[in-house]
């Protein structure tokens, strides 16, 4: 999700919404009229203390009733004074603070928060582009140009792979140019990691 109060944000982010998801490797993107994310503030008294002094409950109790967001773009362009104590932005902690399971940023007026949850089927595509990965880093061993179609030969121990494997098998055949699935090694053979789990990917040019 992506909140903006800068107008010039929130037009780039609708119009590059595909654009941002491929980049990020999301699902899908959306633009909303809320802001994600929690705020809250608190006095930094390292550096507030000796500012505040008699007045910490007043400060305390100041922040609790301001509106967190306009209190820290107040504390980018300068001190804010409450209760007639000049606070900098030093002086106050602004946290923001994603729903369960978010992960969140800010920067300025821009908000950005992104499940990070992760799905059984999420971790089977996952797997499956880094599959794909690993079998074009083969292909470029093998000196392949990248218009040659091949054989494709996959075979691995772990069961969480292979079930990746069988689920997104087209994907993977269009992504490298399979055009065909061979039940034994081909003529060229080689390993890899996909997830810390071994993979052998063997292969052989159809032209």
């Amino acid at each position: 999700c992506i909140y903006s109060d800068v107008e010039a944000v929130r037009r780039a982010a609708t119009r590059f919404v595909e654009q941002i998801a491929d980049e990020l490797n999301v699902k899908r993107v959306r633009v909303v009229g809320d802001k994600p994310l929690t705020a809250s503030a608190k006095i930094n008294m390292k550096t507030a203390g000796a500012k505040i002094g008699a007045k910490k409950k007043e400060v305390e109790q100041a922040i609790r009733e301001a509106n967190v967001d306009d209190l820290a773009l107040k504390l980018r362009t300068g001190p804010v004074e409450l209760t007639g104590v000049a606070l900098e932005s030093a002086d106050i902690t602004v946290e923001y603070v994603a729903a369960d399971g978010w992960a969140g940023a800010v920067d300025r007026g821009t908000q950005v928060s992104l499940d990070a949850r992760i799905t059984p089927e999420l971790r089977a595509e996952g797997l499956s582009r880094d599959v794909i990965r690993t079998v074009q880093d083969a292909r470029k061993t093998a000196g392949l140009n990248l218009a040659d179609k091949i054989a494709l030969h996959l075979q691995t121990p772990s069961s969480d792979l292979t079930q990746a494997i069988l689920t997104h098998r087209d994907a993977i055949s269009a992504a490298v140019q399979a055009t065909e699935w061979s039940e034994s090694p081909l003529a060229h053979t080689t390993t890899a990691k996909v997830d810390g789990q071994d993979l052998t990917i063997s292969l052989r040019c159809q032209n």
